[in-house]
């Protein structure tokens, strides 16, 4: 074993808390700051080889909270850090960028609130769906991870302050230890209690900090914090079986305020055995194999002050401890003392030997036969939609009286009751069959039928978040034009030659270049459909190349920027004069000069469209010889933050903007006026909730295009909490409903609404899906955006029938669904 204690991680200040990353290359401590509570982000690398110059020590510090940090826990994935203090709050934490070597930068995307009194604990549910604290408030609040800041439910069963929480590893329960002098376990299937175990800890005192419990990640045992026997301070072993306390820790003089359970299991005589970490008030340090009747080790004098903390590298073989005394000290184990780690998959095996099915189990009353089917196939809308005989297709074409919604953004974010439908399904056939033979049905006097309700046994399975990555610019060229639709710029398809290097990765990102950065490239080309165009801007000339023919002709000044496509080249020059070129070179307009430096162009068949540095937008139909609008500013939009980064036009002359931000506008010609298709501070609260739920979008349409967009945007929008997030979701779908209705894309339209529908059905907003299926019920109109009423009447209740706390209005609007459709 070796004993590291970094000079560099000591304060005056005491550490409250430690917890190392998933990846094991960094982790957080938290404690008081200077006026604040104060959360450190270190390298593991100097702890390790105890060396101030390998690499940067500290990567960042977050001083946010207004009082002490008492807890810092990373997600098990590692996108998120958890923390808790003496404000109140819970706060979630996430990796905005890198700055330099081992430096990162972090924001609170999240507040948590609710408690009533300082927030002594936190932790992550084994596959981060819910997050746990516990307060002085003697509450334990359960917080939904998947949909911050969304509360599942507060737990109250405590008489004292509740100082330490822990999740079962296998998912069924959670334990937490409080100063009234007990340990409950709680079932995570309904949250109600399980046990309470009050005999270990009638003798103790409330002179601890924390009571920081563990639980073995084989999920047998559970290890109080401070307990005692015989007058003697010891951690107890309380046994998941029985949930009696047989057996205990002993050794430490004080008071145990901390345990912590090693993630790994460890081959001892060819048997999986656990190892724990156990600390408090008479400052030392306890190592112990369940295997074994002694410690494996047990350090003294490392310490001045009380242990609070403790965390395990994700390899099981270094722990780092904190104290209050403000220092930290990092012991490095190895296979000889420990033994060699159990494989995942053989902790798997494990687990699924000792506990079998490791599912939750729920129960939920079905009123209606029609969602014990439902239920048995869960969620055939869903399945629908990856079969051709279905109503909604992949394709997003209408098939007779069937439309399809295509590309969902929602797709998985609806909260169904019967969980993951592509994981439950295999597992839930035979429940449901059973469930259909053992239902009665019965016929009253009046000659209606009857089925008695069944209690149905729920499988609530939540699918990993996803990982976190950043989204990547995609090329534009894949986007097919249709009618009606703003085609893709064709610049996307132009390659820079004599690029600078600063403009080497944006090249590769296919963005079009603008004027300051073209301003000094000496030659650029182009090759669409065969075509090759070169631009000399060092002599001022064109050469256009086709089966083996060169043209060559002259311009008046250096291009900024340029689009093409098979027929047709677009030049904007810095002096102000646009060229519009044909295959053979020829001018086929005269050029002509606006008297503004022109930053980005576009151009689909006969519609050519500008931005200049003003900033203005200006379009022409190029056979018509007509300018459509004319020096139309979008100065309303820039700012210090947001620049022009993209332009589009379609063949009707409709032309779209994209900002730096993520923002994006589209000229409506009928009202005179720029409208808002994306806005930063809006929609950043629904792509948060698009990146946790769906990979990168297809999208088929004009807006396709700048949702991709907005993904790589640095977007800094308000994160609202609660109703005002949902409040503003659904706005922002709306919104894009409307905008694709006003510009006749209607399949885009079929997506946005196949988009609400889903979010409404997962909010259960029965008031605004009722008005909706009333409005499809009682218009006259045969179609809806393009798709028959029916269809879309029959593929909205199918979504509705997910959620079986909306089964009444499914069946309120299905039986008038059936009776329209006799009437045919």
């Amino acid at each position: 074993m070796r004993i590291v204690k970094p000079s560099w991680i000591s304060s005056k200040e005491p550490l409250f808390t430690c917890d190392v990353h998933p990846d094991g290359t960094k982790f957080a401590t938290g404690g008081q700051g200077d006026g604040n509570g104060k959360i450190t982000i270190w390298n593991v690398l100097p702890v390790k080889s105890n060396k101030s110059g390998t690499g940067q020590k500290e990567i960042a510090v977050l001083e946010l909270h207004e009082g002490c940090v008492n807890c810092v826990r990373w997600s098990t994935d590692g996108r998120y850090l958890a923390s808790a203090a003496d404000d109140k709050s819970v706060m979630i934490w996430t990796a905005v960028r890198y700055e330099g070597s081992f430096r990162e930068s972090y924001k609170c995307s999240h507040i948590l609130r609710s408690h009533n009194g300082d927030v002594l604990d936190v932790a992550w549910s084994p596959k981060d769906q819910y997050i746990a604290s516990t307060s002085i408030d003697n509450t334990v609040i359960i917080w939904d991870a998947t949909d911050f800041p969304e509360k599942v439910t507060t737990i109250k069963g405590h008489a004292g302050m509740v100082k330490g929480v822990v999740w079962d590893p296998i998912g069924r329960y959670l334990a937490t230890q409080s100063t009234d002098k007990t340990l409950r376990v709680w079932r995570t299937e309904d949250w109600t209690e399980e046990k309470v175990i009050k005999e270990p800890f009638r003798k103790c005192g409330g002179t601890t900090t924390v009571l920081r419990l563990g639980w073995s990640p084989d999920g047998q045992y559970i290890v109080s914090s401070h307990a005692m026997n015989n007058d003697g301070p010891v951690a107890k072993i309380i046994e998941r079986d029985d949930w009696k306390a047989r057996m205990d820790f002993v050794g430490h003089r004080r008071a145990i305020e901390s345990v912590r359970f090693n993630p790994k299991l460890f081959f001892c005589d060819k048997n999986p055995v656990s190892c724990v970490a156990i600390a408090g008030r008479d400052s030392s340090i306890s190592v112990w194999l369940t295997s074994l009747k002694r410690p494996l080790f047990v350090l003294h004098d490392v310490f001045t002050s009380s242990i609070l903390d403790m965390s395990w590298t994700p390899d099981g073989y270094g722990l780092f401890v904190c104290s209050l005394d403000g220092s930290l000290v990092f012991l490095e184990l190895n296979h000889k003392e420990l033994g060699k780690p159990l494989s995942m998959q053989q902790v798997n095996s494990l687990k699924k030997a000792t506990y079998g099915d490791l599912k939750p189990v729920n129960t939920t009353i079905i009123e209606n036969p029609d969602f014990v089917d439902n239920d048995g196939k869960v969620s055939s809308s869903e399945e629908s939609m990856d079969t051709e005989e279905d109503t909604f297709s992949k394709n997003g074409k209408v098939n007779g009286n069937h439309v399809a919604l295509e590309n969902d953004p929602f797709e998985k974010l609806a909260t169904r009751p019967f969980g993951n439908s592509k994981q439950f399904t295999s597992s839930s056939q035979k429940q449901t069959s059973d469930i259909k033979e053992k239902q009665v049905e019965s016929q009253t006097k009046d000659g209606r039928r009857r089925i008695m309700p069944v209690t149905l046994k729920v499988v609530d399975e939540t699918p990993p978040a996803p990982t976190k990555k950043r989204l990547q610019l995609t090329s534009l060229n894949t986007v097919p034009s249709c009618k009606g639709v703003i085609a893709p710029n064709p610049a996307s398809q132009i390659e820079m030659m004599g690029v600078p290097a600063k403009l080497s990765k944006r090249s590769r990102l296919s963005a079009p270049a603008t004027a300051e950065e073209t301003e000094n490239v000496e030659k650029l080309f182009a090759i669409v459909s065969g075509t090759r165009f070169e631009i000399d801007n060092r002599r001022y000339l064109v050469h256009i190349t086709k089966d083996s023919s060169t043209w060559t002709t002259a311009i008046c000044s250096k291009v900024s920027t340029f689009s093409s496509d098979a027929k047709t080249l677009l030049l904007g020059c810095t002096d102000g004069s646009i060229h519009v070129l044909n295959q053979d070179g020829r001018h086929i307009l005269p050029f002509f000069n606006i008297g503004s430096s022109i930053i980005k162009s576009a151009l689909h068949e006969n519609m050519i469209a500008i931005v200049t540095d003003v900033p203005s937008v200006y379009v022409w139909d190029v056979p018509k010889k007509k300018c459509l609008l004319k020096n139309e500013s979008i100065a309303s939009f820039i700012t210090s933050s947001r620049s022009v980064i993209q332009i589009n036009i379609n063949n009707l002359g409709h032309v779209t903007i994209g900002f730096s931000d993520g923002t994006a506008c589209c000229y409506d010609y009928d009202l005179a006026a720029w409208m808002v298709l994306l806005r930063s501070d809006l929609d950043s609260l629904w792509y948060d909730d698009l990146r946790k739920n769906k990979k990168d979008q297809k999208g088929h349409d004009q807006l396709s295009n700048f949702h991709k967009m907005f993904f790589t945007a640095e977007n800094s929008g308000s994160k609202s909490d609660g109703e005002e997030r949902t409040m503003r979701t659904i706005l922002m779908l709306e919104q894009q409903i409307l905008v694709c209705k006003h510009l006749n894309s209607n399949s885009e339209g079929r997506q946005w609404l196949s988009s609400l529908i889903r979010f409404l059905v997962s909010k259960g907003d029965e008031a605004r899906l009722k008005r909706f299926l009333q409005t499809l019920i009682t218009s006259s109109e045969t179609d809806y955006l393009g798709a028959p009423r029916s269809a879309i009447l029959e593929e909205t209740l199918k979504k509705v029938s997910t959620n079986i706390n909306l089964q009444r209005l499914y069946m309120e609007f299905k039986q008038q669904a059936d009776w329209l459709q006799n009437r045919k």
